[in-house]
């Protein structure tokens, strides 16, 4: 069943979630909008995406969106090699391949009106603890080399930026190896964090008062169009929020009702490395939602037999997906 015929693409994205290898909890990674005046959703927190640029398909533009909006610091997957140190990405072209392969956990498709629709992809990726202070120092330091190519028309490298960020794709050089331009594109967020499922159900619950006064502890006020579909995601994951993995094989059978197909089955400790060993390969789940509700209306690719159930509804309002 095609949820998205006769719909246009009005965004997509990327929610990457792992599993912290020191206590086995899920962290889902979000980013924070720029701080813009006059912007509603300025300093707020979502996943990573945005609006198709030249006729994309959702994979293309929630590959690109995730690959510039994490700053390409963030690992895809375990495949990009060992080490987190001075890790860059040069193209978001790998994560596009994956996910046109379906390589993702699964996904939440919304639609929007009659002849709209925004596709959210649920992807595990490998656990980073350094994530928050890697792109931290990333965006401070693009953000001030542009800053001065902007005032002076070039910039400089010191022996730091040499090291750090002349190989960065959002950076341009000229022929005297000065930087001539810096793509805004990957300057879109202001922080990349690793968020506990039971900060993001606080964050969910949090009300907005005079002068955005945050009613919650977690300090995550989430963007309205995201504070929609996460709750909707969580539900996949609320019956394990505090799952404990062994480290070659699902240990909880919980996950088996969500996550059908490696239930037991052996993985190689050198690939999962207590990471990947609940990624499913291509378990697909498609959700949609018309104005004010939200029904489950998609099943598992790998399982085809498997009965539509539907797991939830709401009657809040959607916001417009995409701003950028």
């Amino acid at each position: 069943m095609d949820i998205t015929k006769d719909r246009r693409l009005a965004g997509a994205s990327v929610l990457p979630y792992s599993l912290d290898p020191s206590h086995n909890d899920i962290y889902f990674l979000l980013g924070a909008e720029k701080k813009m005046p006059r912007w509603v959703d300025s300093n707020k927190w979502s996943d990573f995406g945005g609006a198709p640029k030249n006729d994309e398909a959702e994979y293309e533009t929630a590959g690109r969106e995730f690959h510039e909006e994490t700053c390409a610091a963030v690992k895809w997957s375990t495949n990009e090699g060992p080490g987190t140190l001075h890790f860059v990405r040069n193209s978001s072209l790998p994560i596009i391949k994956d996910l046109k392969k379906g390589n993702f956990s699964f996904k939440l498709v919304t639609l929007i009106d009659n002849d709209r629709y925004y596709t959210t992809y649920l992807k595990q990726i490998p656990f980073d603890g350094s994530v928050h202070r890697r792109t931290s120092t990333l965006l401070s330091s693009l953000g001030r080399i542009r800053m001065d190519v902007r005032n002076s028309g070039s910039h400089e490298m010191n022996s730091f930026e040499k090291t750090t960020v002349q190989e960065h794709p959002s950076v341009r050089l000229n022929a005297e190896d000065k930087c001539i331009h810096i793509s805004k594109d990957y300057l879109e967020k202001q922080s990349v964090q690793w968020v506990s499922i039971p900060q993001l159900q606080e964050s969910i619950n949090t009300t907005e008062g005079v002068g955005n006064s945050i009613n919650s502890r977690s300090g995550y006020i989430l963007r309205d169009s995201f504070k929609g579909r996460v709750r909707t995601i969580l539900s996949e994951f609320e019956e394990f929020d505090s799952v404990r993995l062994e480290h070659e094989k699902i240990s909880n059978p919980q996950l088996i009702k969500y996550f059908p197909g490696q239930h037991g089955i052996q993985t190689d400790p050198k690939q999962s490395n207590k990471i990947d060993p609940i990624h499913r390969g291509a378990v697909r789940v498609e959700y949609g939602g018309i104005c004010n509700k939200r029904e489950f209306i998609g099943i598992s690719s790998e399982t085809p037999d498997r009965p539509n159930l539907e797991v939830s509804t709401t009657t809040e309002p959607f916001s417009e997906l995409c701003s950028h």
